[in-house]
């Protein structure tokens, strides 16, 4: 996708994991959670990191953490508008499931043309939400917040999920077993701080959730 100036798609993954991980425009990301959710070494992490506020599509403040610039949310608008509308159209039309769904979007993402994927969107009947909930950004790249929360900041009770806003081969395996997907509601049941993982209640089974994971299930507030 011709998107100006040249990035590999390694980094165009650190500018996504930045946006997913941020809840507002003024939230500085630690390096060290950035390493929980990508698989690439440490020192590698630094130096991307480094020539990314060097290109101008992060702000990064040694001890503080990352954020990204307006040049950066409209990087990583485009690269979601693609990505979530191609998890639609596999999702949707060809019945992929949710893993194989995502893990064939994101290498769709970095090579579609823009008028490609506006006519994919049109095809699509111009959907306002990817399979996992999360909103599709319009042609203008309008990136649109919603006013949800994550699991992990809420105590015990009933919730509905809202969206899973972080999505990797890993947690999406997880929310298939467990059954956890948008418009779903489970209970929290218990919450083993020791442990960092809460116990869920899906339908009338319990499960284990990483207090990671539950960070990126979404609940609506």
């Amino acid at each position: 996708m011709p998107r100006g100036e040249e990035l590999s798609e390694s980094a165009e993954n650190y500018l996504k994991t930045i946006y997913r991980l941020t809840t507002d425009e003024k939230t500085y990301i630690k390096p060290k959670l950035l390493a929980e959710f990508l698989t690439y070494a440490p020192s590698t992490l630094t130096i991307t990191l480094q020539r990314l506020a060097k290109k101008g599509y992060i702000e990064y403040i040694k001890y503080r953490g990352v954020r990204l610039t307006k040049k950066g949310i409209m990087r990583v608008a485009k690269i979601l508008r693609a990505h979530r509308l191609c998890e639609v159209f596999l999702h949707e039309k060809l019945g992929l499931d949710p893993v194989m769904t995502h893990n064939e979007a994101c290498r769709m993402e970095h090579v579609l043309a823009e008028e490609t994927v506006n006519k994919l969107e049109s095809f699509l009947n111009y959907p306002k939400f990817c399979p996992h909930g999360n909103p599709i950004p319009d042609r203008n790249l309008n990136l649109v917040k919603l006013k949800d929360m994550p699991l992990s900041a809420v105590g015990i009770g009933v919730f509905k999920v809202s969206r899973i806003a972080f999505e990797t081969p890993e947690i999406l395996a997880l929310m298939m077993h467990i059954g956890i997907k948008p418009n779903v509601e489970l209970e929290v049941i218990k919450i083993d701080k020791v442990n960092r993982v809460l116990i869920v209640r899906v339908g009338p089974n319990e499960h284990i959730v990483p207090l990671r994971v539950a960070r990126v299930i979404m609940i609506r507030p």
